[in-house]
């Protein structure tokens, strides 16, 4: 079991590292598909679009340190968690929105983007309880 527990933190890091890496190289789409979110101006997409991407590689980079992991999985479930009601209010408005997280820049169904983002919600919350509530760390 504890080996699934690691597999699943790198796994997270990973997500976050290509999703980062993905968005830094183009700051100007990425803040072009948050717009069609119809959530926020300008003004913030361009900020998230610039901050967002950095804060997923710090954060990936702390579900590998053990010393912080803790940490970074509270902000990574935080960060899955605002992703998934992000797309629920897109599904529910009827917006086909960008996604951008991954670099795809076409437009679709929200649905997918959804589930996965509860997915990563989950895996993430449930290695955060591991990691807090029974002492377990999943590496040292």
């Amino acid at each position: 079991m504890r080996r699934m527990g690691v597999l699943l933190n790198w796994l997270l890091a990973g997500v976050l590292v290509w999703a980062g890496v993905m968005k830094t190289l183009n700051p100007a789409a990425y803040a072009e598909s948050i717009i069609g979110f119809r959530l926020v101006p300008w003004p913030v997409a361009v900020l998230v679009a610039l901050y967002l991407p950095w804060l997923e590689l710090v954060v990936a980079m702390g579900l590998l340190v053990p010393r912080w992991r803790e940490g970074a999985l509270w902000i990574a479930t935080g960060l899955f968690t605002g992703f998934a009601l992000l797309w629920a209010v897109t599904w529910a408005r009827g917006i086909d929105a960008s996604c951008g997280c991954f670099g795809g820049s076409g437009n679709g169904s929200a649905a997918w983007p959804l589930v996965r983002a509860i997915l990563l919600a989950a895996v993430a919350g449930a290695l955060l309880a591991k990691e807090s509530t029974s002492g377990v760390r999943l590496q040292r």
